[in-house]
C-alpha cells in the first residue's frame, strides 16, 4: 500500500513552561527550528519554545519551498533570513527573530542556498 502523503503543517504545537501550555502558531510565524536531541526548539520573532518533535518529522510535513534544512541542526523559514555573511570562508544566515540568530551552511548546502536567496 502506498504511503499516505502527510498532510503540511498549517500549525505547529509548542510547549510552554513545565508542560502545561500547549500553543499552536501559524507555521509562518517560525524563524526557525533547532535540533536538540530528538525534539525541537522553535523559534519564533519574539520567544523561542520547545517543541515536542523531531527536526528529520517537522521537516517532512513543512511546506519544503520555505523551509529548508540548511544544516544537519537547523530549518529555517526563508521568509524570516535577514541577512546571509561569509566569514572564514564559512556561511552563515542571519535570521529575523529578535535574537537575530545565527545560523550555520553546511558545506554541501552553501551553492543551493546562494542560488535561493540570489547571494
Amino acid at each position: 500500500a502506498a504511503m499516505k502523503a502527510l498532510c503540511p503543517l498549517m500549525k505547529l504545537s509548542l510547549v510552554q513552561g513545565k508542560g502545561v501550555l500547549i500553543s499552536l502558531i501559524d507555521v509562518n510565524e517560525l524563524v526557525c527550528l533547532v535540533a536538540q536531541g530528538h525534539y525541537a526548539e522553535a523559534r519564533t520573532l519574539g520567544f523561542s519554545a520547545f517543541c515536542p518533535r523531531p527536526l528529520a518529522d517537522l521537516e517532512r510535513r513543512l511546506d519544503p519551498a520555505l523551509f529548508v534544512r540548511v544544516h544537519r541542526r537547523y530549518l529555517v523559514n526563508i521568509r524570516h533570513v535577514r541577512a546571509a555573511a561569509r566569514e572564514d570562508g564559512a556561511w552563515h544566515l542571519v535570521m529575523a527573530d529578535t535574537a537575530q540568530t545565527r545560523v550555520p551552511v553546511s558545506r554541501g548546502k552553501v551553492e543551493a542556498i546562494r542560488r535561493l536567496l540570489a547571494v
